[in-house]
């Protein structure tokens, strides 16, 4: 009877005998200061090309709890339809916005003030769609985009920059009278600056889950209490009944964003979930918590 061999080749590092293990940061490392305010919001748009806002539908929660759900208009909405919102809202306890007051009283002062989770599913499209207008991004984030917040210079904007189809690096970019003078930069002062947490479940389910998801299939995926409404009023006329979708897809957004918090929660590890945008980035974060150094951040020479 023949016999047969195989070579097996293991290629390793081994650390220096008088080396003590250190818990890796990377630069820029932060420990999760979110707040236990949490923002999910969700816009409909028109059916064409452009997708501008016609209206949106938030919930505000405390440490989970539901605090306040909101609609905010559109500016250029018809009167016919913002009456019939004014009558949704009063007859189902929401409250009525503007997304003008949407950003200030929501957006800024819950998300960015009170540091605030601002959670959402595609989470990009939907800040693109309640900016007051949009601008090149600068800085670490060139390549991407700067969503104006209001025209004071005293409120952040927002910046997204797109990784890949399922992620995006996402912060509030430093208000206008918080930039730092020359004068600073030379003495090495810094201005403390709040960068803001954003949640898009869609990159979570993708780093988790290992796949790419609708809402409705992450849904059924995660067998969450709430599930996606079927619609064909896209674009229409609004009604009643669009107006129950739209509330649904945000409370389908939040059941599907506390399954994955909890299965992140799980592995038990330091770095902060809005850090999470990819499989790689769960990995590396594993990695982290076992104390084992990137490679390329070794010493080679012991």
């Amino acid at each position: 009877m023949s016999t047969f061999r195989t070579h097996i080749h293991v290629r390793a590092y081994s650390e220096p005998s008088n080396w003590t293990p250190k818990v890796f940061r990377p630069a820029g490392f932060e420990f999760d200061l979110t707040s236990d305010w949490q923002i999910i919001f969700d816009t409909e748009t028109t059916s064409d090309a452009i997708q501008t806002l016609r209206f949106g539908v938030a919930q505000i929660r405390k440490a989970g709890v539901l605090i306040k759900e909101v609609i905010f208009t559109a500016p250029d909405l018809p009167q016919a339809e913002q009456t019939l919102i004014s009558d949704y809202a009063t007859a189902n306890g929401l409250t009525v916005l503007t997304v003008e007051d949407f950003r200030k009283s929501v957006i800024l002062d819950i998300g960015y003030r009170a540091n605030g989770a601002i959670i959402g599913f595609n989470l990009p499209f939907d800040i693109a769609r309640i900016a007051k207008g949009a601008s090149e991004a600068r800085g670490s984030m060139r390549g991407g985009f700067t969503f104006w917040s209001t025209r004071w210079k005293s409120d952040p904007n927002i910046r997204v920059k797109h990784l890949n189809a399922t992620a995006a690096l996402m912060d509030f970019a430093t208000p206008g009278d918080q930039q730092q003078s020359r004068g600073m930069r030379k003495r090495n002062e810094k201005t403390e600056h709040n960068r803001g947490t954003f949640l898009d479940v869609r990159t979570l389910a993708a780093a988790l889950l290992s796949g790419r998801f609708s809402l409705g299939k992450l849904a059924e995926r995660l067998n969450t209490p709430t599930r996606k409404h079927e619609t064909d009023e896209h674009g229409g006329p609004l009604s009643w009944q669009y107006l129950d979708y739209a509330r649904a897809d945000v409370q389908v957004t939040w059941d599907c964003y506390t399954a994955l918090a909890k299965t992140y929660a799980d592995f038990g590890l330091s770095t902060p979930l809005k850090r999470i945008l990819s499989e790689a980035s769960l990995g590396k974060a594993l990695l982290r918590e076992m104390n084992i150094r990137p490679l390329l951040r070794r010493d080679h020479d012991a």
